[in-house]
């Protein structure tokens, strides 16, 4: 078991969330109904839900002088999260307009990211009394920092980072970390290719470090160097009403796991059940568990095995060019 608090790195963002029948097309407009104004950004989800775990979180993210802000860092703190390395920038809190499809739950992203780019480094004394960074999405420079303060101690998922940034630069820094996680388009963008069960190993293989790639309702592919792919399946959920936040759930619920003594395996296992728990409700926060409402769940559903796909992942390819732009909530 870890002590300490997960020292948390990424966005704070207000979500403004509404659901549609239909996305829009370009051009078009839509209706929206049961909207909300709920906290998001991955850091920030990521945060809250750990909390919610009972996990000690500390937050090191940048958030705007404004209403936003003071709404956002209010939530935060009543949440039980730590907020030592939150700095203020004279740029606004971030904000993200969230379609959220009526009959999927799917949604759409429309970020713009203001304080989000105005990142600084935690002081000595957070990160000192930090055993474990979880990192998502954060001004280039921050991996090395983290290279340089976590090296083999920290969480990697970095969004659309990948879509906007070439990352192939900072391959170097991206080994130092000790777990990378992302989403099965996210790995696709990262040149490992659109099928979650061997872009686990491909991403491997490209980085020599354990990757796990999330595919939604598909579940979860760890590759760790054993020779096999370990695929978590997801749990059911009979009514997704927004899968907004699941992603940054599921990590939530894997670093919990992990600062508890859990192997990584088995701590999938809980990260897809908290993940589950996160999709009843609008909002990235608005249903995220406790640990009992979690470990009732896994005593309810009993565990699925199935069998490990053996890691066919010869070469690594090149990490792809840099795309011209793109953003994340």
């Amino acid at each position: 078991m870890l002590k300490g608090p997960i020292l948390a790195c990424g966005s704070v963002n207000a979500d403004i969330l509404g659901v549609v029948d239909e996305f829009c097309l370009p051009g078009g407009a839509a209706i929206a109904d049961h909207g909300c104004f709920a906290l998001g950004g991955h850091a920030a989800n990521f945060a809250v839900t750990a909390a919610r775990l009972g996990a000690p979180v500390e937050l090191s993210a940048a958030i705007g002088d404004d209403p936003n802000g003071v709404w956002a860092a209010d939530i935060l703190d009543r949440a039980g999260v730590g907020l030592d390395a939150v700095t203020r920038s004279a740029t606004h809190t971030g904000v993200v307009f969230v379609p959220v499809h009526r009959s999927s739950g799917e949604r759409g992203l429309y970020l713009i990211r203001g304080a989000n780019a105005d990142w600084q480094p935690p002081e000595e004394a957070v990160a000192a009394r930090c055993p474990l960074a979880v990192v998502f999405d954060p001004p280039v420079h921050a991996t090395a920092y983290f290279a340089d303060k976590f090296p083999g101690r920290w969480i990697f998922s970095p969004g659309s980072l990948a879509e906007y940034v070439d990352l192939s630069a900072h391959l170097p820094v991206i080994r130092t970390c000790a777990l990378l996680v992302v989403n099965a388009f996210e790995a696709d963008l990262l040149g490992a290719g659109s099928k979650p069960e061997a872009a686990a190993g491909v991403l491997h293989d490209m980085l020599g470090v354990p990757a796990v790639v999330t595919a939604g309702a598909d579940g979860s592919w760890l590759a760790d160097g054993e020779g096999v792919v370990h695929h978590q399946p997801a749990f059911a959920v009979d009514e997704v009403v927004d899968t907004t936040g699941a992603g940054d759930s599921y990590l939530a619920g894997l670093a919990w796991a992990l600062t508890n003594g859990v192997p990584v395996r088995p701590a999938m296992r809980r990260a897809s059940a908290v993940a589950a728990l996160v999709l009843r409700a609008l909002g990235a926060t608005a249903s995220a568990p406790t640990a009992a409402e979690v470990e009732l769940l896994l005593r309810t559903v009993p565990e699925r095995q199935t069998a490990p796909v053996p890691n066919e992942s010869t070469r690594a390819p090149a990490c792809p060019a840099a795309r011209s732009h793109g953003e994340d909530g």
